[in-house]
Parts: C-alpha cells; sequence; structure tokens
C-alpha cells in the first residue's frame, strides 16, 4: 500500500457501522484524502455534496438505503466519484448499482486505494469534457 498513488480527494463515507467508518477515515487520511463519516442516508443529505470529490456509501444503511441515497448525490453532483459498498455477494450484482464500482466488504486496503484512483480518473475526464467547450 503506497500513500501516493492518488491524489488527494475530500471523501464522504457513509457507513453505520462505527468500527468499519473509523477504520476507513484512518486509511484515507494514511494515504492523503480528507474524509468526513456519517452513520445515515438522512445525515449524508444534510451536508453540502459539493464540497466532495468522492462518496463511500455503504449499500444497507439504516433507514434509507444507500443505493438510494448514491442516486440523489449523483444527481445533485454530476461527476462526483461514488464506490458502494456492501457485505452481502447478493448486491454486487445490483442493476441499479451497474455503473459504479461496488466493493464486497471485507475488501482489502489495495482494493480501496484502487477503486478511489479509477473513480478520480472517471471524475477528472467528465470535469474535463464539461469544461472543454469553455476552451
Amino acid at each position: 500500500m503506497t500513500a501516493d498513488l492518488t491524489p488527494s480527494a475530500r471523501i464522504l463515507i457513509v457507513e453505520d457501522n462505527v468500527a468499519v467508518a473509523r477504520s476507513l477515515e484512518i486509511l484515507l487520511t494514511y494515504l492523503g484524502h480528507r474524509c468526513a463519516a456519517t452513520a445515515s442516508a438522512e445525515e449524508a443529505e444534510r451536508l453540502d455534496h459539493q464540497l466532495f470529490d468522492l462518496a463511500l456509501v455503504d449499500i444497507l444503511l439504516p433507514g434509507a438505503s444507500g443505493l438510494a441515497l448514491a442516486d440523489r448525490i449523483a444527481a445533485r453532483r454530476p461527476g462526483i466519484g461514488i464506490i458502494l459498498m456492501t457485505g452481502s455477494p447478493a448486491h454486487l450484482h445490483h442493476p441499479v448499482a451497474g455503473f459504479r464500482r461496488v466493493l464486497l466488504k471485507p475488501f482489502r486496503p489495495r482494493e480501496l486505494e484502487e477503486a478511489i484512483a479509477h473513480a478520480l480518473r472517471q471524475r477528472r475526464r467528465v470535469e474535463e469534457r464539461r469544461l472543454a467547450p469553455l476552451r
């Protein structure tokens, strides 16, 4: 695991398991990212999504679904990177999640690091296409 593969990003973590959320914060901070963690979709909805480059969202959250939250974040902030997490292999083939990366928990730090790098590259391409007509 290296801390310099990916440019620094502002990452929203939405995970109801406090130990998992804290572990993710520690790992992502070590990798050079800035993080904010919430335990529910409702908490995440109250945040300004413009502040984040990427959202790391658990699919099974108390109350509102992580899939629904991911869709709302993407609608409000086109181009934001979204990585879904789940402990259930059944969610890996969910049709709504088809356009996003889904990590099966527990995942290795390297898998997360690669997923973040991929999501940030995609986000950068979206931004470049959006700005291309202005050049």
